[in-house]
C-alpha cells in the first residue's frame, strides 16, 4: 500500500479546532484468529487518538511533535463494543470481509460510548449516504433535484461516479418483519448492509447500506441497493445481509441476524 507520508504527517499535527474528537485510549494492535479466544490481561497500551474526517491517528502520547505512531482508515467497518471483558470499557474495529480486528478501550463507559458514535459517522460511505437521504428529502419536498441544477465541486464528482450510465442490472429494496425486541423489551431501531462474493472470491464486498429505521419491528427501508453494469455479479454471485440494531443512538451496534 502506497501512501504520502509527510502529508499524512503534517495532517495529524493540525490544530485541535481541525478534528472531530481526540483523547486517550488504550490500543491494541490489529490481530487474528489468536485474539479470538478472547484472553484476559493481554496488553494494551495508552495512546493520543484523534479522530479527522475517516482518519484515526494515534500517538505515543499528547506531544505531537514527534509524529503519529500509526493510522487507522475507518472505511468497510463495523464499531461496535465488545463484551468480551477482554478489558473494561473495550470497544473493536471490525473490517468487513477480514479476520483481523483492531480493539480499544476506553477510561469509562461513557467515553467508550462517545467514540463508538463517532468513528460510526467517520466513513466516506456514511457521508455519502446522508447525501443520498438529504438529495430525496429535497427533492421530495421541492420536486427539484439540488444536485443537477448546481453541479459543482465534490457533489458533482460524487454524483456523476455514483449515477449509472446504463440500467442497473440489480436494484433491491429491503424490509425486515417481526425482528425481536430489544433487551429492554422495545421495537429496535435498524439499518441493513448487504455484501456480496462470487467465487472462486472469498472475500465478502459491502456493496450497500440502508439508512436507519427507528423503533419498528417491521421496518421497510427507503434506500435501494444497486448493481449496476460494472459490478461484479453474476448467477453464481452470493448475497448477504447483515442487520444491525443501534440501541438507543449511542450507536453501540450489534447484528440481529446474517442471511
Amino acid at each position: 500500500m502506497k501512501f504520502n507520508t509527510k502529508e499524512l504527517e503534517s495532517l495529524a499535527i493540525q490544530p485541535k479546532e481541525t478534528y472531530t474528537k481526540e483523547g486517550q485510549l488504550y490500543v491494541r494492535s490489529p490481530s487474528h484468529s489468536t485474539w479470538r479466544k478472547k484472553q484476559k490481561g493481554e496488553a494494551f497500551t495508552e495512546k493520543w487518538c484523534r479522530l479527522r474526517g475517516n482518519l484515526l491517528f494515534y500517538f505515543k502520547g499528547r506531544d505531537l511533535s514527534s509524529g503519529p505512531q500509526g493510522v487507522i482508515i475507518l472505511e468497510q467497518v463495523v464499531i461496535k463494543a465488545d463484551l468480551g471483558e477482554v478489558q473494561p470499557y473495550a470497544f473493536c474495529v471490525e473490517y468487513i470481509g477480514e479476520t483481523s480486528s483492531q480493539f480499544f478501550a476506553a477510561h469509562s463507559a461513557e467515553l467508550r460510548d462517545e467514540w463508538i458514535h463517532v468513528l460510526e459517522k467517520a466513513s466516506y460511505d456514511h457521508l455519502r449516504l446522508q447525501l443520498k437521504l438529504l438529495r430525496k428529502k429535497l427533492i421530495a419536498r421541492t420536486g427539484r433535484d439540488p444536485i443537477a441544477e448546481e453541479r459543482h465541486g465534490v457533489l458533482d464528482m460524487g454524483d456523476m461516479m455514483e449515477e449509472p450510465q446504463d440500467e442497473p442490472i440489480l436494484e433491491m429494496s429491503m424490509s425486515c418483519n417481526n425482528l425481536p425486541s430489544t433487551r429492554f423489551n422495545a421495537s429496535p431501531s435498524t439499518y441493513v448492509t448487504v455484501q456480496c462474493v462470487t467465487p472462486p472470491d472469498t472475500w465478502w464486498a459491502c456493496v450497500g447500506k440502508t439508512e436507519i429505521v427507528e423503533s419498528n419491528v417491521n421496518p421497510n427501508f427507503l434506500t435501494t441497493v444497486v448493481f449496476e453494469s460494472r459490478t461484479n455479479i453474476s448467477p453464481i454471485t452470493r448475497l448477504r445481509a447483515n442487520v444491525i440494531q443501534v440501541e438507543d443512538r449511542d450507536t453501540h451496534t450489534v447484528g440481529i441476524t446474517k442471511d
